[in-house]
């Protein structure tokens, strides 16, 4: 998938950059924080998150870095 200037400035503005080790360049979803090798599976993952609230699994599946989620149970 090959990304204009102005769709990558619009990107950017939602899905992190970080580099990881190795120099590896990874992208993370705002909203759930899985982190992805490529920005086309983030900023997929940041729309579905946006826009139904959750992340899909077939999405969640390609993350090389799904975090933890701990439920605090109530008292």
């Amino acid at each position: 998938m090959r990304l204009n200037a102005e769709h990558l400035a619009e990107v950017c503005m939602l899905v992190n950059e970080e580099t990881g080790h190795g120099r590896t360049t990874l992208f993370t979803c705002e909203f759930c924080a899985s982190t992805y090798s490529e920005i086309g599976l983030a900023e997929d993952c940041e729309q579905h998150c946006g826009t139904l609230g959750f992340t899909s699994a077939e999405i969640r599946r390609k993350a090389i870095h799904v975090p933890k989620v701990e439920i605090m149970p109530l008292l």
